[in-house]
């Protein structure tokens, strides 16, 4: 498992949480193997770029009042998944998980969605 949350794609998607526009980061170095998985590609950890607190928090003040939510998807592995979901929380965004999980994790993650 990497320390470091990486993401392969960032974009404005409006699909994915209905009513929501949203500030979407897919995230590599999936470990979970789910059956059928459509991003099967992004299992590789070294995929994508580090996504920094910095990056993150520069990233929705470019899109502050243009997005209404933040979705991750995958990451739900990822001890530093809640950090980034706090971050969208704390600038009154809605936050989101794709996940091939029935569940969030423990770690803290589901507190953060909204």
């Amino acid at each position: 498992m990497n320390k470091i949350l990486r993401y392969v794609h960032e974009e404005i998607v409006w699909q994915e949480v209905p009513g929501e526009t949203s500030l979407a980061f897919t995230i590599s170095g999936c470990p979970l193997r789910c059956k059928g998985c459509h991003s099967s590609e992004y299992r590789n950890g070294d995929l994508g770029a580090p996504l920094t607190q910095e990056y993150f928090s520069g990233q929705l003040k470019k899109y502050e009042g243009l997005i209404s939510c933040v979705v991750f998807l995958g990451g739900e592995w990822h001890e530093q998944l809640r950090v980034f979901l706090a971050i969208a929380r704390n600038n009154n965004l809605h936050t989101c998980l794709y996940t091939g999980l029935d569940s969030a994790p423990g770690r803290g993650a589901l507190s953060h969605l909204h």
